[in-house]
């Protein structure tokens, strides 16, 4: 009796903690109203936009008018162009003697070709987030917002490293402000904020931390914030030394960030409770922290049914596994340990290789320098060589070697399976660690066989399961393991049941939209309503 009381005081204790955190302070206010205070107003205004960086205020005086006149913008979303011709000017030359229409009047006074007045927190809080210009007028219970939307836009284009058949396809840019803009468009949530640094002495480069401020853990852009501002470094060029000066020494193989080029996986990770970085000067963003299954997922998985999308991550997790174990088993099974696999097909094996001077350690080694060789020509030639390359690579060259029987054909089926099963990882710069990590593998499997190759796996799992990212363990939820809350690693729960976010980031606000908290517990329709907020 006494266990089944303090359970339910736990359960309710959960419960209140997961509403408290879905309230958070702003909240309230975006039902209330202008009231005229001044003070009372920038306080509402300001709480519903949060306390970011990029949200700027300009404090103007107008003719005939005695009060405070203030425009508050998003400097990232707005043309400053535009702002200054088509509002501040106005404001200059507009003058009246009738302070109880002033608002209306103002309003149509302005060449702005879109202006609308507003009233409560709400209404403001999607405007301007939005990318218009918010006027408040001290004394008035009315604001009016304008549309100056910064007109610089790049062209919609498939993102290079991470394209996708379904979803979204704009990826980011070079310029810091307009990738802000891109992710503000995508995410209007009062809530997120942004934090600008310039790291390095020479270069200056500015760094944005975004995160979402009732979401992400206390800590988390603290901790990120203040590795930022003790770099000490002269040029910060793009994303690759900033990640590296981040994480620190202790890994020197995989990356401990997740990098994309884009918004949609952002904006994902920022909803989870996750930090983003963003650099002036490059495409990449990164994400921290991350996990080992990052590899494995796509944001075209979303877009598909739970089964087809446990599918294209089994077929991932298929290829990372040929990508390490490929060429090592090959060598184990012809030099070492021929009997751990049927007869016929050992004879196939001996078959193959009849006529080959080199053994079958010097073959692998080989064709995968001569793989690596080529995948780095591909990634580095223009687009139209690489083509030619990959064909003469590929079908002259590979048929060339067979023929005069300097490796079997059996030896470039294993190796074009590793390096084909680098293409599926959906994080580029990991795969360049794994391609590094399968040569400690194929070493092992050279001098002791298959049981080489299994120390180098089991050498693999405890070195992964040594690190972690700002608290994160590499491998959770698997190791250490996380049993009963839905994590999103291999298998993705319907939409309509994906009512707690991941567990591996402690965010604060367990389970996410707003009626679903009680439907965790009380087991009610799995499709809850979900009313206009008024």
């Amino acid at each position: 009796m006494l266990k089944q009381l303090l359970s339910d005081l736990q359960l309710t204790k959960l419960i209140v903690e997961d509403l408290q955190a879905k309230i958070p302070s702003s909240h309230y206010l975006l039902v209330k109203k202008l009231s005229g205070d001044w003070s009372k107003d920038l306080s509402l205004i300001y709480g519903v936009l949060g306390k970011s960086e990029d949200v700027k205020t300009k404090y103007v005086s107008l003719k005939g008018f005695p009060g405070n006149v203030a425009i508050i913008y998003v400097d990232s979303m707005v043309s400053s162009e535009e702002l200054e011709r088509e509002v501040l000017r106005s404001l200059q030359t507009f003058s009246t003697e009738v302070a109880d229409h002033i608002v209306e009047d103002l309003r149509r006074y302005l060449s702005v070709k879109d202006t609308e007045v507003v009233l409560r927190g709400k209404e403001i809080s999607q405007a301007v987030l939005s990318g218009m210009a918010l006027i408040v007028l001290e004394g008035h219970s009315q604001a009016i917002v304008c549309d100056v939307q910064g007109p610089e836009q790049r062209a919609v284009s498939i993102p290079k490293r991470e394209a996708t058949l379904f979803g979204a396809s704009e990826g980011f840019t070079d310029g810091i402000d307009q990738n802000l803009s891109i992710i503000r468009k995508r995410y209007l949530d009062p809530n997120l904020m942004v934090r600008f640094i310039q790291v390095g002495r020479r270069s200056k480069t500015r760094v944005a931390v975004l995160w979402t401020k009732d979401l992400a853990q206390q800590e988390l852009p603290i901790r990120v914030i203040k590795q930022l501002k003790s770099i000490d470094i002269d040029i910060i060029i793009g994303p690759g030394r900033l990640e590296e000066m981040l994480v620190g020494p202790r890994n020197r193989i995989f990356s401990m960030t997740r990098t994309t080029e884009r918004p949609d996986a952002v904006v994902s990770g920022l909803a989870m409770g996750t930090v983003a970085l963003l650099v002036d000067g490059s495409s990449h963003v990164i994400i921290i922290p991350t996990t080992f299954w990052s590899n494995f997922q796509s944001a075209e998985d979303y877009e598909h049914t739970p089964t087809v999308t446990f599918m294209l991550r089994s077929i991932r997790f298929i290829g990372w596994f040929l990508v390490l174990i490929a060429s090592s088993l090959y060598i184990s099974v012809s030099g070492y340990n021929p009997d751990i696999i049927p007869v016929d097909f050992v004879t196939t094996v001996i078959g193959t290789r009849t006529g080959v001077p080199f053994p079958a350690v010097l073959e692998i080694i080989l064709l995968e320098l001569v793989m690596e060789i080529l995948l780095e020509a591909i990634f580095r030639m223009p687009e139209r060589m690489s083509t030619a390359i990959t064909i003469v690579g590929a079908l002259i060259v590979g048929q060339a070697i067979v023929q005069a029987r300097f490796v079997s054909g059996l030896t470039i089926i294993f190796v074009a399976a590793s390096a084909v099963g680098i293409g599926v990882l959906t994080a580029y710069h990991n795969a360049l660690g794994w391609r590094a990590f399968r040569w400690l593998i194929i070493g092992l499997s050279a001098i002791f066989g298959i049981y080489g190759m299994f120390a180098g796996l089991y050498l693999l799992f405890i070195y992964l399961n040594s690190l972690e990212t700002y608290g994160v363990p590499y491998l959770s939820p698997v190791s250490p393991p996380t049993v009963g809350l839905a994590n999103d690693i291999q298998v993705r729960r319907p939409w309509w049941k994906e009512i707690r976010r991941p567990s591996i980031f402690k965010a604060k606000q367990k389970i996410s939209g707003r009626q679903s908290d009680w439907q965790e517990y009380t087991h009610k329709q799995p499709f809850p309503n979900r009313e206009e907020e008024e």
